[in-house]
């Protein structure tokens, strides 16, 4: 499964730590598998509200190392790895990415954190 997720991200595997010290950093929480939803599928949140459902996003791993890529903003702490179904949750991170170049840095898959995005 890590090797597809490899092929589907066409990702760049490098290790520049100077570069990494110039950029701004972010905590990265969890990753995810986004599954697009059929119309009309409802949820109940965390407060016992019905709402209209469009993806739904199952935890993922990654491989440790760190990576080039392109990530565009969903929601607040959520971002798209573009040109795939992943996506990565952040804590406080603020920037509105549309296509953006990152360097995302997977350190394990376990804990609090899971890593850092370099923006």
């Amino acid at each position: 499964m890590m090797l597809k997720l490899l092929l589907l991200f066409h990702l760049t595997f490098f290790t520049i730590p100077s570069l990494h010290n110039k950029l701004q950093s972010f905590e990265v929480a969890k990753l995810y598998e986004g599954i697009i939803l059929d119309r009309g599928v409802k949820i109940i949140n965390s407060y016992d509200n019905v709402e209209n459902a469009k993806l739904l996003l199952t935890p993922t791993q990654l491989q440790t190392g760190s990576y080039n890529v392109k990530v565009t903003r969903k929601a607040k702490d959520i971002y798209l790895i573009e040109g795939t179904k992943y996506y990565i949750e952040t804590r406080f991170c603020f920037d509105y990415a549309f296509s953006k170049d990152v360097v995302l840095v997977i350190e394990n898959n376990y804990g609090y954190n899971i890593g850092k995005l370099y923006l």
